[in-house]
């Protein structure tokens, strides 16, 4: 589901489909069922951390919200969905150079290489301004991820499996707050873009 769902929004895009216009009322009210579907945050859902899909599922949220008050729906649904997938990347940056330099190549890189892929439809689609403020996010963006490798150099390791490690470690509120910079950063970004296009 994670690799194949970008197809989808890509198809919508290329075809300029309005396939969910008429469903964003619907959205907007699921959303709370969605989150209750993840909780509690600490537990796994679907293979993964509940509190990463609420992260992802907000952001996603968020990011349509902002981009339907100048896309149609079914766009800006479309768009924010590329872009926090790729964003889900982009904080992992700074941590895939350095783990590629130590282990040299490694079958990680080959599942990256589709985020790459998605990252060029959106660059193709979305004329995004080389404007100062934007290339001083990316770089805040990037500079946040390595500044936090430093002082927590194992990403994979984060002990988010029981509710009281939220209480006592800080592992889990720095690798949500690492995604929360990078992935809004990322989303603000193309917003111009989206904007301007």
């Amino acid at each position: 589901m994670r690799w194949s769902q970008p197809l989808i929004w890509m198809t919508i895009i290329t075809y300029k489909l309005c396939l969910f216009n008429r469903f964003k009322k619907l959205y907007y009210l699921a959303f709370p069922i969605l989150m209750a579907l993840f909780y509690p945050p600490w537990e796994l859902r679907f293979l993964y951390p509940g509190y990463l899909l609420m992260f992802y599922c907000s952001m996603w949220y968020l990011f349509t919200y902002l981009y339907s008050r100048f896309l149609l729906f079914t766009e800006a649904l479309s768009y924010s969905a590329l872009i926090v997938f790729v964003g889900s990347f982009y904080w992992e940056i700074p941590a895939i150079i350095i783990h590629t330099f130590q282990i040299g190549l490694h079958i990680e890189l080959f599942y990256r290489i589709f985020h790459i892929i998605v990252l060029l439809f959106l660059l193709e689609k979305v004329k995004v301004p080389l404007t100062k403020k934007n290339i001083f996010l990316i770089v805040f963006g990037l500079l946040v991820s390595s500044t936090i490798l430093v002082f927590y150099p194992d990403p994979n390791y984060v002990r988010w499996g029981r509710w009281w490690f939220w209480l006592i470690d800080p592992s889990p509120w720095v690798h949500l707050i690492n995604r929360v910079v990078c992935v809004y950063v990322f989303g603000r970004v193309f917003m111009e873009g989206l904007k301007s296009g």
